[in-house]
């Protein structure tokens, strides 16, 4: 008999460097954005039709649970530690959304 690989074989390791903040709707206080520094900070007109870029911020992480999280250290980390955190996340984030697409469906998604 061949036994499909379970969700936890098929995680990549994770580079020690990077830590993650949980964004769920539970009932505590909603997550903050990091402040805006005056150097790059962009100003945006409410009801502009020009798209926003939040690359500063990191990759959504897409937990096991379906919540999504961000990547807290982000701007602290290396180019190198930035390329490999987004492969990793890129191949991660695909295993768990098709995942839960098969087990949870894709309207509750």
């Amino acid at each position: 008999m061949i036994r499909s690989p379970t969700l936890r074989s098929l995680r990549p390791r994770i580079p020690s460097t990077v830590s993650f903040t949980r964004m769920s709707s539970s009932k505590t206080e909603p997550l903050a954005l990091p402040p805006v520094s005056s150097s790059n900070g962009m100003k945006l007109a409410v009801g502009s039709q020009k798209p926003v870029a939040l690359d500063h911020l990191g990759p959504i992480v897409v937990n096991k649970d379906g919540t999504l999280s961000r990547i807290t250290n982000w701007e602290q980390m290396t180019d190198q530690e930035k390329s490999g955190t987004m492969k990793m996340l890129a191949k991660r984030n695909a295993q768990r959304r098709k995942y839960l697409e098969e087990t949870v469906g894709k309207e509750d998604l």
